[in-house]
């Protein structure tokens, strides 16, 4: 008797408080440096492919405004092709950057199924390509995305631009300006809600 009470009265508290969703996604995209002075340098910054993966936790009571939270892997990438008349041994450099990031974040449902979502995003340098000035290894960014649901499933169009400059300054003795680069990145994001709780 004892323990069917208990299960009624697990099942009544998560049907009346139950207002998470865990949902895991998983990301496809370009990204690239955005560089000061890559334009007066003649220095082209061309897209890469990109991939993340995301485990988001989200609270759904409020029709109005739905934060989120979780823990993210991504791997940004650029290409760099330096002007003919450089004098370097390589004209072409390839760079990627592996993050663990803490996306911070809301959703705002706009229209049926349709929604607008901005995060802040906190990436943490995991490894990749070794580069002299070094990679900073913090990073922070805003993520602003439109979304589309349907049942269990989250598709999202996201737009990354980070705020950090990608490479270390503290490294840097002179021509700093140059060094300036920050990532950005879009991305199709295909998710789905693995429970509510």
């Amino acid at each position: 008797m004892n323990t069917k009470v208990i299960i009624l009265v697990l099942f009544i508290s998560s049907a009346a408080f139950g207002q998470f969703d865990l949902s895991l996604s998983a990301s496809g995209g370009l990204s690239k440096f955005n560089g000061q002075r890559f334009q007066n340098e003649n220095i082209e910054s061309n897209f890469r492919f990109s991939t993340g993966l995301d485990l988001l936790v989200q609270l759904n009571k409020n029709k109005h405004i739905q934060p989120f939270a979780g823990c993210s892997f991504y791997v940004l990438q650029s290409n760099l092709v330096y002007p003919q008349d450089w004098d370097i041994l390589e004209l072409d450099n390839q760079f990627r950057f592996n993050f663990l990031r803490i996306p911070i974040g809301v959703e705002v449902p706009m229209f049926k199924q349709l929604g607008i979502r901005l995060a802040l995003v906190n990436g943490f340098l995991m490894g990749g390509t070794e580069t002299s000035p070094e990679a900073t290894k913090y990073e922070f960014g805003l993520q602003p995305g439109l979304s589309y649901s349907l049942d269990k499933w989250r598709v999202s169009l996201n737009y990354y631009h980070g705020f950090t400059n990608v490479f270390d300054q503290a490294e840097l003795s002179q021509n700093t300006d140059y060094w300036k680069t920050k990532n950005s990145a879009v991305y199709l994001s295909v998710g789905y809600k693995l429970i509510s709780f």
